[in-house]
């Protein structure tokens, strides 16, 4: 029978598819199991597959295959949402293509003259992410090519397979029949070729088309990258005319005349086809701001309505108070995602109208004598976006980026005066924020006036490099921290509401889960800042350059090579699968056992397994992650497997017992057993040992193997209940039965004896001088023996 398998058939049903314990034992067990692991086996080549004749089909079984075989075509054949596909993606290459190719001309004419270094690296981000993008629908193109591939290889495959069919059965005297029924088969499969082919050249036509676009953008990147490196290099050699001896009027007359306005009109023109072009998406934007800024309002009020007095919903109330500007922040943030080749006034656009939101909930969040600068930063942000507009007059450009910065240096002068400050209440000022504000502010005034002085005197790449960098890391800082406030705030509100809230990971760990993911945000937040301000300066890429070189530099020792890159990769990976192990054993303890009836052992096995199967798993990531080959490994844990199977054999005994205690689970933690001398409760059975509680408290550590060899009594294997037995004696002459019956009196009457079995009094000596008893009791907890024995006999 042939089954339609493989990649390529999803064409007809989804389309084109979806792309896409101890540490120290833990360790030691992983390097174990590499010796477990088979070196590597190598498939049969390609050619000698192809090379291989087809083996013909019984003359009796071409009915059944060949109703097999046309499934199968129909499962390859494209079918009609495969051709929208193509055209959404051809569709989709011709935006972008345009876009980049408008976007270069821009640039290449620009960099006919003097642009700023600030404006080049704007650009190269621009280039840079352009293009990501065409890497990635190329990347999908040849994912989809991938799966055409396999899809003829199949047909070709089954071409060989009927054409030698036919053969056979024209060599056998087959009836007319049976070879008519093998031309159709052979037909159906050369018409299903004909349609994956023309498939695979509509996608290799779109693919094509992307090809000139990339070399024309590594290009530009480059001449770019050439510019900013010389103009870096001469950062301190003046490049313009002292500011007092430039005819500022005449200057600007002269660059208006010289297309000023023509270059606004053409970047309004642009923008305006721009947003004919993306109704759809700018629709969605304003849809998503107009549901986000409801659920946020509905989900503040039932939050501040759930909330216990000891959750501090201080800041995020705050927050939530300000729906509205929350949703204008969320729609607006994802802007870059959404439109990712917009044209520059696009994005002006977005950040002038983001920029108010996102100052009125950091204001809300400062103390007053903080909140000037908030807004100080509004207004020099939209100062920032005219210059921007005006690039084109650069005299213009320049006289008000002077003026910007002066009122800048007097601004946080007055910010900072001592009179003011006098007025600002003490734990104000003990605050980490206002006190970070205010060192901050400080190191503001002296890069205002660095630049001052450079702008002054002709120095305009530097002064453009320092005071613009300080602008826009602050303006950076104003949003990163406002969108960080507000993921805080819902992170907050989401934890004390449904469906969260029912979940015992949550109800019992809500603080410290609250207190991680701000943490972790706030990490986020910092890095993003921190590298959009290196940026900014003109030192991300001497930085990352720096990074990527240490961490590539390799270490090499024979025919091994490991580089600090590898050795990262490989730490992270295993710390992320001990953290997933640890999150799931946590989910599966919590929330998933409790609310499943399991019979007692059972969940501790499963967490206990599923957790060294998943740290298990990240090891061998982490190896294949980090570039080392299992191949190799084998190679030499091969040589070394027997010297370490004599030196380790006691720990692979103790881990083997360990998976039989899991297993089997003849004991299970919480029994009381019984190992010689010892007796005590099973606390934890771990992958090499197992941890045992006596009576006095202490804590013995067992190896599983004396477990599994030992003869071991469990008190509790079948249930909790203990059976105690009291020898009594008393003198002779008393009338046995009266005796009894006392002491079944005494074991019904106690409240830890269990009446079923009933207590039960026993004769076990006679003699003249004494007769000697047993009374038998039972009680429902093992733990109470000793209690419960001591109130017996008293």
């Amino acid at each position: 029978m042939v089954a339609a398998s493989g990649p390529f058939p999803s064409f007809r049903s989804k389309g084109f598819g979806v792309y896409a314990v101890s540490t120290r034992m833990t360790f030691l067990l992983m390097t174990l199991l590499l010796l477990l692991v088979p070196g590597t086996v190598s498939g049969q080549d390609e050619a000698e597959q192809a090379d291989t004749p087809a083996v013909a089909i019984a003359i009796e079984d071409v009915p059944q295959q060949a109703v097999h075989t046309v499934t199968l075509l129909e499962s390859l054949a494209p079918g009609p949402e495969v051709d929208a596909q193509i055209a959404q993606l051809s569709a989709k290459a011709n935006d972008l293509l345009i876009s980049i190719d408008l976007r270069l001309k821009d640039i290449v004419q620009a960099l006919e003259s003097t642009p700023k270094v600030r404006n080049m690296g704007d650009w190269e981000g621009e280039l840079r992410s352009a293009l990501v993008t065409l890497e990635a629908l190329d990347a999908e193109l040849g994912g989809r090519l991938a799966e055409v591939r396999e899809a003829l290889e199949t047909v070709d495959a089954q071409d060989r397979r009927w054409s030698a069919t036919r053969e056979a059965a024209i060599a056998g005297d087959a009836s007319e029949a049976v070879i008519e029924r093998i031309d159709a088969t052979i037909a159906s499969i050369t018409t299903t070729r004909k349609q994956l082919t023309d498939v695979r050249d509509e996608l290799l036509g779109v693919r094509d088309r992307l090809f000139d676009p990339r070399a024309n953008i590594d290009r530009t990147l480059k001449r770019l990258e050439t510019k900013i490196d010389g103009r870096l290099a001469d950062i301190f050699n003046r490049d313009q005319a002292a500011v007092w001896k430039a005819d500022l009027v005449e200057s600007v007359r002269s660059e208006m005349r010289e297309g000023g306005f023509d270059s606004m009109k053409k970047r309004v023109s642009r923008l305006s086809e721009y947003v004919r072009e993306h109704r759809a998406t700018i629709a969605f934007q304003v849809a998503l701001f107009l549901v986000l800024a409801v659920v946020l309002r509905a989900l503040g009020s039932r939050a501040r309505q759930k909330a216990a007095d000891d959750y501090d919903l201080r800041d995020a109330s705050l927050v939530f108070a300000l729906p509205t500007s929350m949703a204008l922040v969320i729609a607006l943030g994802l802007t870059i995602q959404l439109h990712p080749n917009a044209p520059y006034l696009f994005r002006w656009a977005v950040y002038t109208v983001l920029v108010v939101p996102a100052a009125i909930i950091v204001s809300r969040l400062m103390s007053p004598a903080n909140r000037p600068i908030v807004w100080a930063m509004v207004t020099a942000f939209l100062i920032d976006r005219v210059r921007d507009f005006l690039d084109t007059v650069p005299t213009l450009e320049r006289t008000i980026f002077l003026l910007e910065l002066v009122a800048g240096v007097l601004f946080l002068l007055w910010l900072r005066r001592p009179s003011r400050l006098e007025h600002v209440p003490a734990e104000v000022m003990g605050e980490p924020l206002f006190r970070t504000v205010r060192r901050l502010t400080g190191v503001a005034i002296g890069l205002f006036s660095i630049a001052i002085v450079a702008e002054l005197i002709g120095l305009g790449d530097l002064a453009d490099l320092i005071g613009s960098g300080t602008l826009r890391s602050a303006y950076s800082a104003l949003f990163i921290y406002a969108l960080l406030k507000v993921l805080q705030s819902v992170v907050a509100y989401l934890l004390i509401l449904p469906p969260l809230r029912y979940l015992n990971l949550i109800s019992d760990h809500r603080r410290r889960i609250r207190r991680r993911i701000d943490k972790l945000l706030a990490i986020v937040a910092a890095l993003i800042w921190g590298y959009l301000t290196l940026d900014f300066f003109g030192l991300a890429t001497p930085v990352r350059n720096l990074v990527t070189n240490f961490v590539s530099a390799e270490l090499t020792i024979g025919a091994v090579a490991i580089s600090l890159g590898d050795v990262l990769v490989l730490v992270a990976t295993i710390w992320l699968s001990f953290a997933l192990a640890r999150f799931l054993d946590s989910v599966l303890n919590e929330d998933v056992f409790p609310r499943i009836d399991l019979p007692r052992g059972v969940p501790y096995a499963i967490s206990t397994l599923t957790r060294y199967t998943l740290i298990v798993i990240g090891f061998m990531v982490a190896l294949a992650a980090a570039g080392i080959e299992l191949g190799k490994l084998t190679i030499i844990a091969g040589g070394l497997g027997v010297g370490i199977g004599f030196g380790l054999q006691t720990i692979v005994s103790n881990f083997v017992s360990g998976l039989i205690l899991l297993f089997e689970r003849p004991l299970k933690v919480g029994d009381a057993i019984t190992v010689k001398s010892l007796t005590g409760e099973i606390r934890s059975i771990g992958i090499r040992a197992s941890s045992i509680r006596t009576s006095d408290g202490a804590e013995v550590i067992l190896p599983n193997s004396q477990l599994i060899a030992e003869a071991v009594t469990n008190w509790t294997f079948r249930g909790r209940r203990r059976r105690i037995e009291i020898q009594v004696g008393v003198k002779g002459g008393v009338a046995a039965q009266d005796i009894i019956e006392l002491l079944q009196n005494v074991g019904r009457q106690h409240k830890s004896i269990l009446n079923t079995p009933p207590p039960n009094a026993v004769l076990t000596k006679y003699s003249e001088s004494s007769l000697d008893f047993q009374l038998q009791v039972w009680i429902a907890e093992f733990r109470d023996e000793t209690t419960t024995r001591s109130e017996l006999i008293v």
